[in-house]
């Protein structure tokens, strides 16, 4: 908040309290209370989510309904190919990346390829016991990164997507509610 409005509005508080007088003080007091309750009750939401097209555009989706709080949109690179994210940004919306290193979005499409062409016709059991592996290697940047924006940031709640496993032993040890979606 700007120090020169919060001045101007406490002066206007000051003013309307001796315009009103002792005797309602309790009446201003509550208007008071009201109008700063209402500017204090948006929500520091972080939405996680890995970047396919199935758990990004549902979660953003949610993201973009939340107007009145401050979102926090963590993601991968990779999110880019199904929405545009930066076409939402503004003060009370934000945009994270796991990796947000200048190539990062043509290493996760390079590395998704090969995924595909490595466990593309092979059968059920050779897929999972590669393929499990492989989403560790998805999901663990995301992870960290959002170990460390909780680590560095107060958020009031995390929206999470089913596939960002962990997330909720996360939120439960540091005492932040969870929801997963």
């Amino acid at each position: 908040m700007n120090p020169q409005t919060n001045g101007s509005r406490w002066s206007v508080v000051l003013l309307l309290m001796a315009m009103a007088g002792l005797a309602h003080f309790n009446r201003v007091a509550v208007i008071i209370l009201l109008t700063c309750t209402v500017q204090a009750s948006a929500l520091n939401v972080l939405f996680v989510s890995v970047s396919g097209a199935g758990h990004v555009i549902p979660m953003l989706e949610l993201a973009k309904g939340m107007r009145n709080h401050n979102v926090t949109f963590l993601t991968r690179q990779g999110a880019q190919a199904y929405v545009n994210l930066n076409a939402h940004l503004s003060p009370s919306f934000r945009v994270i990346y796991a990796n947000d290193s200048p190539n990062a979005l043509q290493d996760e499409k390079d590395f998704e390829h090969q995924m595909y062409l490595s466990l593309t016709g092979r059968s059920f059991l050779d897929v999972m016991s590669d393929g499990v592996p492989t989403l560790g290697t998805l999901i663990v940047p995301v992870l960290n990164k959002t170990l460390h924006v909780l680590m560095n940031e107060r958020f009031d709640v995390v929206v999470a997507g089913k596939m960002v496993f962990g997330v909720s032993l996360l939120c439960d040890t540091i005492r932040i509610p969870c929801v997963i979606q």
